[in-house]
Formats: structure tokens, sequence, C-alpha cells
């Protein structure tokens, strides 16, 4: 029953995360649109437009950047993988070193967003006012997002090498 919840929960958190990307994606592609369309009508204002455009930016970004984390396809360079592609068990190694470093820098950048986020209550934009927390959230949700999936990618890793050795036993 529990994993039937978990798996629930994993699952709305991925749909939400897709229905994020292509809402701002297209919230993105028409505000640009009307920005280049709105600036060659003479006496329009457009002050704010920009602060709308980054807002939509940032959370596009760190969606898109958990997406691709949770996708694993981060661009990587595989140099230890043409140089010891004979070395399967190895390779497994070297990955849950790469998933262990990257579960403790994400932890660490979450860390340090989440003080920005705090330090940052109570302030507004320039243009528009809105609170700066809105844009912050999409710094910390982000990389709350990033460590989650890499967790989910490391118990994986780790899966596969207990797989290993259970079979490489008598």
């Amino acid at each position: 029953m529990i994993r039937k919840i978990g798996m629930f929960i994993w699952n709305t958190v991925l749909v939400c995360n897709k229905v994020i990307l292509y809402f701002l994606m297209s919230a993105l592609i028409l505000t640009i649109v009307g920005l280049v369309v709105v600036r060659y009508i003479p006496g329009a204002k457009i002050y704010g437009i920009t602060e709308l455009v980054t807002l939509a930016s940032a959370h596009l970004y760190f969606a898109a950047g958990a997406y691709v984390v949770y996708k694993d396809e981060l661009i990587t360079v595989n140099v230890l993988s043409e140089n010891f592609e004979r070395h399967k068990t190895f390779l497994k190694y070297v990955g849950l070193f790469k998933y262990i470093l990257s579960a403790i820098v994400c932890s660490i950048y979450g860390y340090w967003a989440l003080q920005y986020f705090v330090a940052s209550a109570g302030m507004y934009s320039t243009d528009l006012h809105y609170p700066r927390i809105l844009i912050l959230a999409s710094l910390v949700l982000g990389f709350a997002l990033y460590l989650t999936f890499t967790i989910y990618h490391l118990r994986r890793q780790l899966r596969l090498l207990r797989k290993d050795a259970i079979e490489a036993l008598p």
C-alpha cells in the first residue's frame, strides 16, 4: 500500500513537471512574440514584461533541468567508457561516484538556494513589484528536484552493483 502511494506521488511529480514545462514554453514563446510586436507600436509601454520573461525563463530552466536529470540524459564526457569498455564493474563504480558527487553538490547548492530564498523574503521586483520569492522558488524547487532525481539514479546504480555482486558469488 505504501509502495502504491509512493508510486502515485512519484508519477504525479513527473506529470506536474511535464505540464509545467509545456505551459512555460508556450507562455514564454507567446510573451516574447508579444514583446516583439508591441515594440513596434508607438507609445506602447512594455515595462515589466522583461521581468515576466525572466520569471518564466527561470522556472522553465529548472523544470527542464529536473526533467533532464530524471531522464539521465545530461551531457557527459565519456572518456572512461571508451578506455575501460571491458571493465563494466569499474564503470558502474564510476557511475556510483558520479551520482554521489552530484547528490552532494545538489545538496550544497540547494542549501544555499534555500538560504537565499529565506533572506529575500519581503523583497519585491523592480517594475511589477511581485515578491522576489516567486523567482527564487524555482531555484529551491529546481535543486530539490535535482537532488530527488539524483538519489533515484544513485539508488538504481546501487541496485545494479548489488545484482552484479550477487551474480558473482559462486
